[in-house]
């Protein structure tokens, strides 16, 4: 499928580890090897001169879309005439709006919202998408999922896998300790919201720490229903319970693989481990790093331990940058990976120490197999994610939502009106 309008505009920003801006170069690069002429744009650190040519770009009618991480540039503003009114410019130009999302709306509402008119909410988990149709009801603009895409792609022929076999496996994660979540909530909110929301936390662990879909928005509404209150106008207290509880449940599970970890040798990659006690580990804690030095860890380790962030239908990004480099991938269970690779599967862990403790020992005791798996991985997510479907996605979304918000739409049958 081809873009009709010509260059996609891509915009990059600011984010930890660089890691946004990783995403977006690599989006980026798949236009391109896809035939789509892409001009790149990162709002924090492009220059004036920059920020003034992509503005004739965008009125010059030769945008087919924009893709941008989490709404990033979605507000942005251009003036009309020397006296002109302020107005936005992706709406102005009708260039839709595309933004990839990797996170649940609990988070950054606005980004999730409809800005600009011609915004389109693409996720990657749907559990996401069910949350934000919950969240947002009366939603004007375009949301769907879309499936992962190849990072770090690595033709087979140029993987050294000999090296890896030397190597151990890296937990890239950065931590948080769950107590001291529990005392943010005691000392900012009322007292009975905290109380709730520890109550809530208690309760969750078990059901959320189970193999399989589990939607924390539901969890929260059924726990509303139960005491008799009606959640439709409490979307403000419904979306801080679900970020909290979202958040304390991904501390919980990455304080109990971190503490499995330490009687191995691997390497624990991250910030916020300070409230865990390495003293006398075979564990290593080791610093972050961005997302560009990661690539060492993917290419040259034995592979890498991951956890999903609360969804089970899709992969997290570090498996998807794992399939590109044919790295070994040591995760939670899940319905996603046994569909890609039931082998990989297999290896996975269930979320209990003993559990994780076996898969690690298991893969660090053979070197080979990991990598052999690795490789049946790489291919495998090859088959099931083409870049030039992804690609087709994001046109055909970018079609949708241009004609949706255009003002001349084609006429077609004398008996259908627009």
């Amino acid at each position: 499928m081809e873009a009709d309008n010509g260059t996609v505009v891509v915009l990059s920003g600011a984010g930890a580890n660089n890691a946004i801006d990783g995403l977006m170069r690599t989006v980026a690069g798949l236009l391109e090897k896809n035939g789509l002429p892409v001009k790149f744009f990162d709002v924090s650190r492009s220059t004036n001169e920059e920020w003034g040519e992509l503005l004739p770009l965008l009125m010059s009618g030769r945008v087919s879309f924009a893709l941008s991480f989490l709404g990033v540039g979605q507000d942005f503003q251009v003036k009309l005439g020397e006296a002109g009114e302020t107005v936005n410019a992706w709406e102005h130009a009708n260039i839709p709006f595309i933004k990839l999302h990797g996170d649940s709306p609990a988070y950054f509402l606005k980004r999730h919202l409809d800005q600009p008119s011609v915004g389109v909410n693409a996720y990657h988990f749907d559990e996401h998408l069910e949350f934000q149709r919950w969240i947002h009801p009366n939603a004007s603009t375009l949301a769907a999922t879309i499936d992962p895409y190849i990072i770090s792609d690595t033709p087979l022929d140029a993987v050294d896998f000999q090296p890896r076999k030397a190597g151990t496996l890296v937990f890239v994660k950065n931590g948080g300790d769950p107590h001291e979540l529990i005392s943010l909530w005691q000392q900012t909110l009322p007292e009975s919201i905290s109380d709730e929301l520890i109550e809530l936390a208690l309760a969750i662990v078990a059901p959320a720490l189970k193999t399989g879909r589990f939607l924390i928005h539901r969890f929260v509404l059924d726990h509303l229903d139960a005491k008799r209150i009606d959640p439709r106008g409490l979307r403000g207290i419904v979306r801080l319970y679900v970020a909290q509880l979202d958040d304390y449940v991904r501390r919980v599970k990455a304080n109990m693989v971190v503490k499995a970890l330490l009687p191995f040798p691997v390497i624990v990659q991250g910030a916020r481990w300070e409230h865990v006690d390495f003293s006398g580990a075979r564990a290593r804690l080791s610093g972050p790093l961005d997302f560009s030095a990661t690539e060492a860890v993917f290419q040259g380790q034995l592979g890498v331990i991951d956890l999903s962030p609360n969804v089970d239908g899709t992969g997290h990004d570090r498996l998807w940058r794992a399939a590109g480099a044919y790295a070994f991938g040591l995760a939670n269970k899940s319905t996603w990976l046994e569909r890609t690779l039931p082998e990989l599967n297999a290896r996975a862990y269930e979320f209990d120490e003993e559990s994780i403790a076996s898969s690690v020992e298991r893969a660090l005791g053979n070197p080979s197999e990991c990598i052999s798996i690795a490789e049946a991985y790489g291919k495998a997510y090859r088959r099931r994610y083409a870049t030039a479907d992804f690609v087709d996605k994001l046109i055909a979304l970018a079609d949708m939502s241009r004609l949706e918000a255009s003002r001349d739409k084609p006429a077609l049958q004398p008996y259908f009106v627009w």
